[in-house]
């Protein structure tokens, strides 16, 4: 598998179909992210406290998808 990191960006968000959140740090804007992402997968629950459109809740616990909620776009 080739990885590598990209800078986050506007420009750069724009170009991918989506962004997958699988852990949250202090040190990102996440309200710069989902506004500039075409959809965001978040499952960690950041987005709790966002009124974002473009954000699908995935809560992942012991490898079981246990609640799926998409928001309609």
């Amino acid at each position: 598998i080739n990885k590598k990191s990209i800078i986050l960006n506007k420009n750069n968000l724009k170009k991918f179909s989506a962004v997958l959140l699988v852990t949250d740090h202090d040190k990102y804007d996440y309200k710069f992210i989902a506004q500039n992402s075409k959809i965001v997968f978040d499952t960690r629950g950041v987005y709790k406290k966002f009124a974002f459109k473009n954000i699908v809740y995935c809560w992942i616990m012991e490898k079981k998808i246990l609640n799926l909620k998409i928001q309609k776009l």
